[in-house]
């Protein structure tokens, strides 16, 4: 079991580690010692950088405060501002916090609370993220954290330690480890992108012809070699062609030829990048490939059309988080759409999946609760959170079918096919079949594991 754990991990870090390799940073913040000595700590007013978060204004978690005025509880925030997903990452901070406050905060227990961030910019380099995270935890005094995933192992034991709710989107074996209390894994993106073939055995019953594209590294060959995508692809009977592309290759017309000679039934790029996907796409087009495009992102149609022609488009499909549908597929999707595009002009769909539905997890949380003491979330957030995020409704589940529902997450998704240049809906997949599809793809690496 260990080692198909490992191979799950493998599959959804292959999800993600384009985005987090060659991580740059800048930035020259001072640092503490990462060995102070632990203080009280309780939510205080007030604050830093402040930017914060909730779910969507509702009925029942912004009633009116029965008295006074809402208390402000703290949340830390790491991340690398070098870094455009680290950069996107505050600003899904700043949007939820504008959504929670300006109505008037969320209900826990009776209590009205708004939200404060306390941000700190540790460049990518863990020394200085331990750092912050101890002045945080020692000198800030907040007992939640939230994080983008270029460091994510350092900040698991201090989390536990001190007990403070830490959350990321990244999904290393520490953060995963079913003896955590306090720190999880918060965000379903990844792991949803891994459910894509499962959807379209379902949809296209006997197709089962599949071009993928891979970059010619190690992690290209690992994605094509021991991936989960591979090894779901192969237990979901697909027959793969395999595609491998220098780095330094800018002409996909070869590949475009030999997609549209062969004309399988799909086409699909891992871990290419959106440019490398964009070109192979249109090279095959161009080449007369009549087949279906499979777009691996979640992004709205509109980004996508930056690097995939109309044409080519029109023979593609993709999942979609509900704020990249036209209009969003809820209240809560709208909501966060409008509050992005008011602070920050374009809605870049593409680049959210990063830390949007920490916010409303941890108020979730709170709220199931009824306390805002980091002891009292660790057993709501272990019995299987549910809660709405722009992307999404989500659920923690667990790793395994038979584990606790802890530190995995799934989402609800639906698919998209564009016709005559817009997304349409083909099926609304559900948050359980989701969760279903994602224990068969669980029982397929036991499967080649050899357990």
């Amino acid at each position: 079991m260990k080692k198909t754990k490992l191979l799950l991990l493998m599959l959804l870090i292959l999800g993600v580690v384009a985005l987090t390799a060659g991580v740059v940073g800048c930035g020259d913040d001072e640092t503490t010692d990462t060995t102070a000595a632990p203080a009280e700590t309780t939510p205080s007013a007030g604050g830093t950088d402040s930017t914060t978060a909730t779910t969507a204004p509702s009925s029942d978690t912004m009633a009116a405060p029965s008295t006074g005025e809402a208390e402000t509880i703290r949340v830390g925030l790491l991340t690398n501002k070098g870094w455009p997903l680290g950069v996107n990452f505050l600003k899904n901070m700043d949007v939820w916090k504008a959504m929670v406050n300006d109505a008037g905060g969320f209900d826990v227990g009776g209590t009205m609370y708004k939200l404060d961030f306390v941000s700190y910019d540790h460049t990518g380099d863990q020394a200085q993220a331990i750092s912050y995270m101890n002045r945080l935890i020692f000198e800030d005094k907040v007992q939640y954290v939230f994080s983008d995933p270029s460091v994510v192992d350092p900040l698991v034991p201090l989390a536990e330690k001190n007990s403070v709710i830490y959350c990321t989107s990244f999904p290393t074996e520490t953060l995963t480890n079913e003896a955590n209390n306090f720190a999880f894994l918060a965000d379903g993106m990844v792991a949803a992108s891994g459910l894509v073939p499962n959807w379209l055995s379902t949809a296209y019953p006997g197709k089962n012809k599949m071009i993928v594209i891979y970059p010619d590294s190690d992690m290209g060959h690992i994605a094509a070699e021991t991936g989960g995508g591979t090894v779901f692809l192969k237990a979901l009977g697909f027959e793969l062609t395999q595609i491998f592309v220098p780095a330094n290759q800018t002409d996909m017309s070869s590949i475009g030829t030999k997609i549209a000679s062969t004309n399988p039934d799909f086409v699909m790029c891992q871990a290419t990048g959106d440019a490398v996907q964009g070109s192979v796409f249109n090279s095959a087009i161009t080449a007369g490939y009549t087949g279906l495009f499979v777009n691996g992102g979640t992004q709205a149609i509109d980004d996508a059309r930056a690097f995939i022609s109309a044409e080519a488009l029109e023979n593609m499909i993709q999942f979609a988080a509900d704020y990249a549908m036209d209009p969003p597929a809820s209240a809560v999707a709208q909501a966060f759409k409008d509050e992005w595009v008011k602070q920050n002009g374009n809605f870049e769909s593409g680049s959210l999946a990063i830390g949007e539905a920490f916010t409303p997890w941890l108020i979730a949380a709170m709220q199931k609760a009824g306390s805002v003491d980091p002891t009292a979330l660790g057993p709501v957030i272990k019995d299987g959170l549910e809660w709405q995020a722009g992307c999404a409704t989500l659920r923690m589940i667990g790793m395994t079918k038979q584990g606790p529902p802890t530190h995995q997450v799934m989402l609800n998704i639906s698919t998209l096919k564009v016709e005559n240049g817009q997304g349409v809906v083909m099926e609304a997949v559900s948050l359980d079949q989701m969760i279903e599809w994602y224990y068969a793809n669980v029982a397929a690496l036991e499967a080649a594991s050899g357990n």
